[in-house]
């Protein structure tokens, strides 16, 4: 079986769907996050422990596979092709590999075009100073002010 191929298929998927996430796990089909709401990519088969490993082993490099083989937990980053970058968690659960992916997006998005208040772009223009915002995961969180661009607010999906 082609396991990079089969990756691709799903990462593609998330990517035609706007989904942020995918999660992998044994035992359940490959999971997407559309507008905060979990839905099952229909198309592929619940995954086994031998899908989870030939997963894990193309995401990693040769090092941080060492790492997740001691430490059972990894935070790693991946590139797919030109199209996306992603941020991602390896674990074990129950004995089981699992894999979560946050999509990271390309395109900074400006306070107009995520709905927020035009008061928030006083802040933009600070010197000095914390910014926390907390919310809910997958709902127009983290957001940080960029170094290039101190008026654009970088963001996960919007509200």
């Amino acid at each position: 079986m082609d396991y990079k191929q089969r990756l691709d298929t799903m990462i593609s998927a998330l990517v035609a769907q706007g989904a942020s996430d995918l999660h992998l796990s044994v035992g359940s089909q490959p999971i997407i996050r559309v507008s905060g709401s979990l839905t099952a990519l229909l198309t592929e088969a619940s995954l086994t422990a031998e899908d989870m490993k030939a997963f894990i082993a193309i995401l990693l490099s040769p090092q941080l596979l060492a790492r997740f083989t001691e430490k059972q937990e990894v935070d790693f980053s991946y590139t797919f092709g030109n199209v996306a970058r992603f941020r991602g968690n390896g674990y074990v659960d129950r004995g089981n590999i699992s894999v979560a992916l946050r999509l990271i997006p390309r395109i900074i998005r400006t306070l107009a075009e995520l709905n927020l208040p035009q008061v928030l772009e006083t802040f933009t223009t600070r010197e000095q100073g914390f910014f926390l915002v907390v919310g809910l995961s997958g709902r127009a969180r983290p957001l940080r002010l960029p170094r290039s661009s101190r008026r654009s607010i970088w963001s996960a999906p919007s509200i």
